[in-house]
């Protein structure tokens, strides 16, 4: 991305970073419900520690939601449990990641698999106020990679919506 391209938000100006971007959450985001999607290509490097591709956070203590570390399997942390998928990302080109809460459901699609539970505690952690694409809002554990598309949805997409936008 160039530090010019548009990044739309509903009621904040957003700041861009040299390796990650961030905008403020409230009225962006609902942590108790909703979905998030983004297209993220690992460039072939192998992770090390939690990599969050989106995250909300005060860069003291971020939430990641999706993260993945060296096995490239998806996890989401609702400030209770982590919820690892058996999906794991491509090391290689496009993968397309959803991941959408409500109540006690919570559904991960990546590449057309989905991975659900029903033991989701109802509201992601709003540690924070801001909302990282790329990396946690400190700065570290910062994407080595490529996102393309990243869409928020301020309502819980079904599992087969999620599917569908994955494939």
């Amino acid at each position: 991305r160039r530090s010019s391209d548009l990044m739309p938000t509903t009621t904040s100006t957003a700041s861009r970073g040299a390796t990650s971007d961030g905008y403020a959450q409230t009225g962006n985001l609902s942590t108790t419900v909703g979905t998030l999607y983004a297209e993220v290509d690992l460039n072939g490097v192998t992770p090390v520690g939690n990599v969050y591709i989106l995250n909300l956070g005060d860069g003291a203590s971020d939430a990641g939601f999706p993260y993945f570390t060296s096995d490239r399997l998806i996890k989401v942390f609702d400030g209770t449990t982590v919820f690892t998928s058996a999906l794991a990302l491509s090391a290689t080109g496009k993968n397309k990641i959803a991941v959408s809460w409500s109540g006690t459901h919570i559904a991960i699609a990546v590449n057309g698999a989905l991975y659900t539970s029903n033991s989701f505690d109802g509201s992601l952690p709003a540690s924070g106020t801001n909302f990282g694409v790329g990396g946690r809002i400190s700065g570290v554990n910062v994407l080595q990679g490529y996102i393309g598309i990243v869409r928020i949805y301020n309502t819980a997409l079904s599992d087969a919506e999620c599917i569908r936008m994955t494939t």
